[in-house]
């Protein structure tokens, strides 16, 4: 990896490294196997305090469930480029994760899902997509997924194509990098069977 994959990569680790914490942490408060049950937000607060760690990502602090309205009111450099329409970005749209750094700039976008519903991870990656390629501020955009399955299942292989395939398709916007991510947990049983979860996402950056 080059400097800049390294330093992007980091976002994934945030990513997959708040998502074990919450996932380890809802096991212990449910005592139930750890599956799709659980709002985006519970999620979102364990990826926050991962990406407020990474200082080399000039992350100075963190948004929960910013809406793209408040950040174009607060955020001097929040703009497309010029002639370009916000189709899916309406004021009142919530974004899961957003990173601050310097000058209040929102420099970072994460979405985060916890089910298996295809349309919706590409509606998100392609969000995250537009908001790193075409917002001045915004330096890179990340879309993570959690996906949990039981022995037999072939869940992980099929998300992470996934993954890959809407990664490479629009790795191709103007001035963009993708890192695709990807995590699996060991196995465990629960109710006499074999489960285990996997993270899997991408992140795009523009490349200095």
């Amino acid at each position: 990896m080059d400097d800049e994959d390294v330093i992007y990569a980091r976002v994934g680790e945030s990513v997959i490294q708040g998502m074990k914490e919450a996932n380890r942490d809802y096991e212990h408060l449910s005592s139930e196997w750890v599956h799709e049950r659980g709002v985006e937000s519970f999620v979102s607060a364990y990826v926050s305090q991962w990406l407020r760690k990474k200082r080399s990502l000039g992350v100075r602090r963190v948004l929960i469930e910013a809406t793209i309205a408040e950040l174009k009111e607060k955020c001097a450099n929040f703009e497309a480029d010029s002639g370009y329409f916000w189709e899916n970005l309406h004021g009142g749209k919530r974004i899961d994760i957003v990173c601050i750094g310097d000058n209040n700039d929102a420099i970072g976008v994460v979405e985060l899902k916890r089910n298996k519903i295809y349309s919706e991870w590409a509606s998100d990656i392609e969000r995250v997509k537009t908001l790193a390629g075409r917002v001045r501020c915004v330096d890179f955009g990340t879309f993570g997924a959690f996906v949990g399955f039981r022995e037999g299942e072939d869940v992980a292989d099929e998300a992470y194509k996934f993954i890959r395939k809407q990664s490479e398709c629009l790795s191709g916007a103007k001035s963009l990098s993708v890192l695709p991510f990807r995590y699996n947990s060991r196995w465990k049983e629960y109710s006499d069977a074999l489960w285990r979860y996997s993270i899997v996402g991408c992140t795009f950056y523009k490349p200095t």
